[in-house]
This record gives C-alpha cells, structure tokens and sequence, in this order.
C-alpha cells in the first residue's frame, strides 16, 4: 500500500487580512488531494531564520520535501538557498503586491504569484488607452506602502498621465472616513477612482 504525499504548508499571521491563511489553507484543500498535511505557522513571513526553522522541521521531523508556503519578496534570499542547497521544493504564493526586481532564481523554488502589481500596471494602461481623465486614488494606510500605486503610475506615464490625487486613509480609521474621502476625490474633480 502506498503512504500518501506528505504536503508541507507554512502560513502567515495577518492582523490586516486575518482571514488570509485560513483562505490560503481552503484553497489548497479545496482539490481534495490525497494528501496529508503538516501545517506550520511562520508569524508574518519576513524572519528568515523563523521560516528556515519550520521548512527544517517539517522536512526533518516529517520528512517532507515539498512546501508551499504564503511569502512576500522580502528577507527571502536565505530561505531560498536554504530550500535548494537541501532539495525542498518550495512553491511560494503571494499577492504579487511588490515585483521582486532582484529575485535571483534558485533550483526547487518556485514563485506562484497572484500578479496583483501586474493587474495593476495594466489598468493604468487601459485607463491611459481610454483616455480617462481626473484619475485619483484611495487606499488604505497599510495598502499603500505595497508597489500597487507605483505599478497603475508607471501604465499612466506611458501616456503622459498621473493621478491628479492620493487619498490614503489612516491606520486607525475615523468614524466620518468615507466622507472625508468624497470630499477629497471630490476635491480633484476625480472621475475615475482607482481603489
């Protein structure tokens, strides 16, 4: 009788988004495969030390060799190198909020991103395409740190367009926060709202 594949999975912790790793891990399962799975927690994901510590337990503890993992692009280099120089496959989904311009590839990883800057850039160039004026944005304080803006801009420039405003509302939203934001985008005559 064959033992089924043993799946790792290392998921993060979102204050923001608290519903993301459990959204993640039903993903996974939503294909029924016949698989057991070992599941680790890797706090927020950017403590590389912390991530080399759960791939090294499920992979010595378990001895699992295939992990996939929620990460973002930041501190990943030595998890990387850690993954192939032990060959563990890592399979890596992310938002794809950020293009990780200096990610060097590695043997056994691979990145499984959602392209959320890609969607973003060409939405720019649509906007661009279509001749859409007064273009402003809304955000949220946390979103607006990730390369999202920055990916709609660059499809903007390509024509010679910007947004005429940034609204980004604050961690700790007020009461009045969505009319503070129509007077705002009102403010720069938006007619179209990238949010």
């Amino acid at each position: 009788m064959d033992l089924p594949l043993k799946l790792g999975i290392l998921y993060l912790q979102s204050s923001q988004y608290s519903a993301i790793s459990q959204d993640f891990i039903r993903g996974i399962k939503l294909n029924n495969l016949p698989v057991q799975y070992y599941m680790e927690s890797i706090d927020i994901g950017i403590n590389d030390r912390q991530v080399i510590e759960k791939i090294q337990k499920l992979n010595f503890q378990e001895e699992i060799s295939l992990i996939l993992a929620f990460l973002g692009h930041h501190n990943t280099k030595n998890i990387y190198s850690y993954a192939e120089d032990n060959n563990i496959i890592l399979i890596v989904s992310n938002l794809g909020a950020n293009i990780p311009y200096k990610l060097e590839k590695h043997k056994g990883v691979y990145i499984n991103s959602y392209g959320l800057n890609e969607a973003c850039y060409s939405l720019g160039k649509y906007f661009a395409q279509q001749g859409m004026k007064n273009i402003v944005s809304s955000s949220s304080y946390y979103d607006a740190g990730y390369g999202i803006l920055e990916a709609i801009e660059m499809g903007l420039k390509e024509k010679q367009m910007s947004f005429l405003g940034h609204y980004i509302t604050p961690f700790n939203p007020r009461e009045n926060e969505a009319e503070i934001m129509q007077q705002v985008i009102q403010s720069h005559d938006g007619k179209t709202v990238f949010a």
